[in-house]
């Protein structure tokens, strides 16, 4: 009962650090947030219409995604604030999770507490909790699944297949995220079976586990209801002509970014000096090899973007503020140098266990999740930095508690791992207040032109407003322009570039730096054609 009192205590503290993080942030606002919007509208048609409906190019399942905003919009009305509430609160249960796994796997309070935080306040995973992206709703219940999973493969707790047919359970509604979630059953399968192979009811498990996977994968092409299309799905992952390239860059970004979010973790957990040593000094030979093939962080961006937080998708983006080449080649040094530290760490504790791996079930488990997880990424392309939240939980349980049952005593070297989350904190803090600010000023411009009726037809406001408001199936870039997506007419510009030919300044707004001290003025241009005749775009409204 103490040892329960105690993690309350420790969770509450985290939660209200949370709680905190969001009020800070701020979720209010009418508008979207990178491509939530087409889960927004996947949302608003099943409470009209009782159907999932997704864009043909969103790929995943995404229906647990649906049926979470589907629950809170239903009780508090649909709204962009209302679906961002509801991954805010997915984004506090993760937190919960988080913990819950690195405490099962035997990890102390305290660090359990600094992996959890260095979740929270990963920028990647704030920034998407105050949005209603696809992503924090799969972290979560792929951590869900795999504590549970993790209990149930223990010989210390009772009925200890109940909590493995949870995990599998949780697991399908990860899958119904995104099919990637398959990694789930199969991480947790392979480590049930170690030691079990002689068995035949492992045999028949396996069997049967063999024969619904072929059956999914013969009915998938045929559009079978409620069947996910898994195959389409593998052979668009591996079947580019050029997966080889694919691996080969995605073999330099995953540890360099698993390095970098994982540094609060790495330096509470105990490790060799000389091996950590020689980690950094590989890390400095790597990028200083990537800078002479002109290739600088920051890599695969798609929210962390230098001193902005956030894809920004208007006209004149590339005027924000750079940051210096020495804050990310400082940066890289870290990423590799840290990302090549786990890797070694977990193929060390897999070479120490080999002899009783029957005993390390949960561990076994999560390192399967992981290796067949970042294996099907290693060849995606486009790659982006968000993908590799979910094994974020999974390499701090197993960093934290290593073999042996070393852990690092709070003291002095507390120190590095809280300074570390302090200026990842800041950054994702700053960062996302940033980019909501920059957002609600343009959401205030487009409001204000569609209040006098332009038609959002002739609005280029960035691809989450076309998205919204012009969206059509057939047709993805309405003009000639590769940057711009569902843009009929670009009469009216919103842009963050000072001036533009050809057009001319109606309106603006400000919206205050907070990462790069200083205000971003947000400007609607109209195309200057001499003022002859009357608007055309109002008067397709």
């Amino acid at each position: 009962m103490i040892g329960w009192r105690a993690d309350a205590w420790v969770l509450s503290a985290l939660s209200l650090g949370w709680l905190a993080l969001l009020a800070f942030v701020g979720l209010s606002g009418e508008f979207p947030i990178s491509d939530d919007w087409a889960y927004a509208r996947a949302t608003q048609t099943f409470l009209e219409t009782g159907q999932i409906e997704r864009a043909p190019w969103i790929k995943a399942p995404v229906v647990t995604n649906v049926a979470i905003g589907a629950l809170f919009a239903g009780a508090f009305g649909f709204s962009f604030e209302t679906l961002r509430i509801a991954n805010a609160f997915l984004g506090w249960l993760g937190l919960v999770a988080c913990y819950g796994l690195c405490r099962e796997l035997g990890a102390t309070r305290p660090a359990s507490a600094i992996g959890t935080a260095t979740l929270g306040l990963n920028p990647l995973y704030l920034l998407l909790s105050c949005s209603f992206m696809s992503d924090i709703a799969f972290v979560v219940f792929t951590t869900l699944a795999l504590w549970c999973g993790a209990r149930g493969l223990s010989d210390r707790v009772p009925r200890a297949g109940w909590w493995l047919a949870g995990g599998l359970g949780l697991g399908v509604v990860a899958i119904l995220s995104r099919q990637v979630g398959l990694a789930i059953p199969l991480g947790l399968g392979a480590a049930w079976l170690v030691g079990r192979l002689r068995d035949p009811r492992s045999l028949a498990a396996v069997a049967v586990a063999l024969g619904i996977g072929a059956l999914w994968l013969w009915l998938a092409p045929s559009g079978a209801p409620g069947v996910l299309d898994l195959g389409t799905f593998l052979r668009r992952m591996v079947g580019g002509p050029d997966a080889f390239g694919f691996a080969l860059r995605n073999a330099v970004i995953i540890p360099l970014y698993l390095g970098l979010f994982l540094v609060p973790v790495v330096c509470w957990a105990p490790s060799e000096r000389l091996l950590a040593a020689v980690a950094l000094a590989g890390g400095v030979v790597l990028v200083a090899a990537l800078e002479g093939f002109g290739l600088r962080m920051p890599l695969a961006a798609d929210s962390l973007n230098d001193f902005y937080l956030g894809r920004v998708s208007l006209d004149g983006s590339e005027t924000l503020p750079r940051a210096p080449a020495a804050l990310w080649w400082a940066a890289s040094v870290v990423g590799f140098g840290l990302g090549a530290l786990i890797a070694v760490r977990v193929v060390l504790e897999l070479w120490q266990r080999r002899l009783q791996l029957a005993a390390a079930r949960p561990r076994l488990a999560l390192m399967g999740f992981t290796a067949v997880y970042l294996a099907v990424f290693l060849v995606k392309w486009p790659f982006f930095e968000r993908y590799l939240l979910p094994v974020m939980p999974v390499l701090a349980a197993l960093l934290l508690t290593p073999t042996g049952g070393a852990t690092r005593r709070p003291g002095r070297w507390l120190a590095l791992p809280l300074g570390c989350l302090l200026l990842w904190g800041g950054y994702s803090a700053l960062g996302t207040r940033q980019h909501l600010e920059l957002l609600r000023a343009r959401s205030s411009l487009t409001d204000a032109l569609l209040s006098q009726g332009v038609s959002p037809r002739c609005i280029d406001a960035g691809n989450e407003f076309g998205g919204w408001h012009n969206y059509h199936p057939d047709r993805v870039r309405f003009l000639e322009r590769a940057d711009r997506y569902w843009v009929v007419d670009d009469r009216y510009l919103v842009s963050l570039a000072p001036e533009r030919p050809g057009y001319r300044a109606i309106d603006s707004r400000e919206a205050r730096r907070w990462l790069a001290a200083g205000r971003t003025r947000v400007t609607v241009f109209e195309r200057d054609d001499g003022g002859a005749g009357a608007d055309p775009c109002r008067s397709q409204r």
